[in-house]
Order: C-alpha cells, then structure tokens, then sequence
C-alpha cells in the first residue's frame, strides 16, 4: 500500500482574524481558513489540529506562534502556513 501525503496552504486572513475568537478551537481564524480547504478538520488549538474520524496532528510551529499571539491579544497580520497532512495511516489517532 503507498502512502501519500497532502500539502496544503493555509490562508488567514484579515477577516478571519476580525471573525476570530481567541481560545476558541471551533472560531480561531486559523481554524477559519482552514475549514475553507474542505479538508475535514473539526478544530484548532495551539498544540494540535484534529480532523473528523479522531484523527490529530501537530500544529505547525509558525501556526503555534501565530495562534498563541492571537490568544494572548497581540496585534497579528494575516498569515500563511504550511500543513503537511501524511496519509490518513501515519496520522494520530485519539479516543
């Protein structure tokens, strides 16, 4: 069986970031803009990015950062962050 991944840009931008909601998984505008790429993810947090079927990956560090400035109030810039997502076999399963 071959394993594929998927690499996907993330765009936040200004309105997500006026729609946003800090500390709030299911309003991040990381969460915004990703939910755009239809790509099944079902929350954002700063540590991990989950997906339908229990299935979880590591946020990206520069998406960590930038999340964690949005949650503590720090005046951030729409932004664009890299997410590789492995083969549904090689991700995280929870639960």
């Amino acid at each position: 069986m071959s394993l594929t991944r998927k690499i996907v840009k993330i765009e936040v931008t200004e309105n997500d970031i006026k729609n946003g909601i800090r500390y709030d998984p299911y309003r991040c505008p990381v969460f915004l803009a990703a939910k755009r790429q239809r790509l099944g993810i079902i929350d954002v947090s700063s540590s991990w990015i989950s997906f339908t079927g229990k299935r979880k990956l590591p946020t990206p560090y520069d998406a960590y950062l930038w999340i964690n400035a949005f949650d503590n109030g720090e005046k951030v810039k729409p932004a664009t962050f890299t997410l590789t997502i492995p083969a549904l076999e090689q991700c995280r399963r929870v639960g």
